[in-house]
């Protein structure tokens, strides 16, 4: 099993464990499991909390390591499995802001913030908890009529995006002009040199990417090109749904705070594509197709 004690920056486990027993659902598990005594029956808990009853279900999950009460838990898609720390119940707001509500965490949705937390804390009632401080955060509810913005007049600089699709991982990459040399320019010097040339890329109809220039350049690298289908986004989704995550993040980041131009912007923008490119995907099981975006994609 995994060796990942988490502890937020600041916690101490001597501090962690006294509010652990402390608790009037998660003490009475732990004085018990510590103590080494067999799973308490029904009968001594049936009258307790609905938290109560739910640690006591977890009850041959349960270790203790460095004097604090976890779970072990395991995942579904084969990984080994973690240790999650029990959260008293005066930290879990304390978790919420750093993993939804700081700049780096991006107001990501309830699963994505959901999927986080879960590497490595857990405490009854988490995902109703989660929803409930999701649907309840005022930036996310704010941004979301804005429909009709773009991050590109938020942030007034251009730029060009290159995604793989089967990795989610975006390079995002501002630029001085919209020029097809300065693309060309682009792709090679952080795609290319960085992943090798794909074998398929797949971009929108912009003339950029149908000049003669960006054709000879992808001949030149044994890359076989194609576009999408006029006046249908869904023919390169993964990219206009990364675009589209990328504006709420943005929003809710500068949202009262900042001005969203010059260094600020960008340090803003590079602060959510990191975050859009490190946090969980369902979708990441068995192929060996990706695909990039100059508003583009690859295959492999």
């Amino acid at each position: 099993m995994k060796n990942n004690e988490a502890l937020l920056g600041g916690w101490e486990p001597s501090e962690i464990r006294q509010q652990q027993l402390e608790d009037e659902n998660i003490g009475k598990v732990f004085a018990t499991f510590e103590a080494g005594s067999q799973k308490p029956p029904w009968e001594s808990i049936s009258s307790g909390t609905s938290a109560l009853k739910t640690l006591w279900g977890q009850w041959d999950r349960l270790q203790i390591h460095g004097g604090v009460l976890y779970r072990r838990f395991e995942t579904n898609i084969g990984q080994e499995a973690r240790k999650q720390m029990i959260v008293p119940k005066s930290r879990p707001q304390e978790l919420l802001h750093y993993f939804h509500d700081v700049p780096s965490a991006a107001h990501l949705g309830v699963d994505k913030t959901l999927e986080k937390l879960k590497n490595g804390f857990y405490w009854p009632n988490m995902k109703e908890y989660v929803q409930a401080n999701c649907r309840s955060c005022d930036s996310c509810f704010a941004r979301k009529p804005k429909k009709e913005s773009t991050i590109f007049g938020y942030i007034r600089f251009r730029r060009t995006n290159v995604k793989n699709l089967f990795t989610k991982w975006t390079e995002a990459i501002a630029l001085p002009n919209q020029e097809i040399s300065t693309i060309c320019t682009a792709f090679i010097d952080h795609f290319v040199r960085k992943f090798g040339a794909p074998l398929q890329l797949h971009t929108d109809q912009g003339r950029n990417f149908q000049a003669d220039i960006f054709q000879r350049m992808c001949k030149l690298l044994g890359i076989h090109k194609t576009r999408t289908t006029s006046f249908r986004p869904q023919s390169n989704g993964g990219v206009e749904r990364f675009k589209e995550r990328l504006l709420q993040c943005y929003q809710c980041t500068v949202m009262g705070s900042v001005s969203a131009t010059g260094d600020d912007g960008m340090q803003i923008f590079c602060s959510c594509i990191y975050f859009q490119d490190t946090k969980f995907h369902a979708l990441w099981k068995g192929s060996n197709y990706a695909t990039s975006s100059c508003d583009s994609t690859a295959r492999y």
